[in-house]
């Protein structure tokens, strides 16, 4: 009885525990309000705009780098390429500007998609198709990643939970000996 009542305390211990990181880890964006992430571009564009950035630029970069926003994404790319990461401001571009840019109308496309011909330095079409395609294999490598990851250490676990087993039983066993003694 011991041993079924401490499995599923630590059962559902360990699984609302892992609700609770996923929900504030996977939604992290969701919890910053529309008003932050405005202040945050503004600021970060007046330091583009006077082609003076403070020590923290990254920091904010980063922040909006995490927006839903294509503007403000774009201000974050536009940072990143200013303070020499072009790297950075083309992965911005390519992984979360872009993608939605195919379903934008024609002039807010125009203006980003000269933004990014600006980045890459060419005046090529962009091939949305193959940008989209892209996105979707790497996050299959993720994927791929991550379950190898779990598979190749699934019996570590295992065993470690056996050997939890076994300790509660033998714990169990030597409780029940103090007892009759």
């Amino acid at each position: 009885m011991l041993l079924i009542s401490t499995l599923q305390a630590g059962f559902f211990t360990s699984m609302f525990g892992s609700m609770a990181a996923n929900a504030l880890s996977s939604n992290k964006t969701q919890y910053r309000s529309y008003t932050y992430e405005k202040k945050i571009n503004s600021y970060l564009w007046s330091m583009y705009e006077a082609k003076s950035f403070e020590k923290d630029w990254k920091f904010y970069a980063k922040e909006l780098s995490n927006s839903n926003e294509i503007s403000y994404l774009d201000t974050a790319a536009q940072a990143y390429n200013f303070n020499g990461d072009k790297e950075k401001a083309l992965e911005i571009y390519e992984t979360k500007i872009l993608p939605y840019l195919k379903f934008e109308k024609r002039d807010t496309r125009t203006r980003f998609e000269k933004y990014y011909n600006e980045l890459r330095q060419k005046n090529e079409p962009i091939d949305y198709d193959v940008i989209i395609t892209n996105i979707e294999n790497n996050q299959k490598k993720a994927e791929q990643k991550i379950k190898g990851y779990f598979e190749n250490n699934t019996n570590i676990v295992d065993i470690i939970i056996i050997l939890l087993l076994l300790l509660n039983i033998y714990l169990s066993i030597k409780n029940k000996k103090k007892l009759k003694d």
